[in-house]
């Protein structure tokens, strides 16, 4: 696994209007919309729907993939950390989940 760099450009009042708790969760959907009119070897890419027109995001040209995986991941760890006991948690501290984003 590498570092990935994600530059995301936002219309901040936009975000602003986003509830707290909301804004990470839209501006990932938002930015990596799984839309192939998205897709770009490098520079930047503007989505073309309104409801994401608020938004733009560069692609590094040669880099080795993107950092999308990693917030779903991070989304669905989130979503059953409390649920999985102290066991499991124990188990990913060991093998270091957060190395790739899990919060522990």
């Amino acid at each position: 696994m590498g570092t990935d760099i994600t530059v995301l450009v936002v219309d901040w009042a936009h975000l602003m209007e986003i509830a707290p708790d909301d804004r990470l969760e839209v501006l990932q959907e938002s930015a990596y919309a799984d839309d192939e009119s998205d897709e770009a070897d490098a520079g930047w890419v503007w989505p073309a729907e309104a409801d994401r027109s608020w938004l733009g995001r560069y692609e590094f040209g040669g880099t080795l993939g993107s950092y999308k995986p990693h917030f779903w991941l991070v989304q669905a760890w989130e979503d059953v950390r409390g649920a999985a006991g102290t066991e499991v948690v124990g188990e990913a501290q060991q093998r270091r989940w957060g190395l790739v984003g899990l919060p522990l």
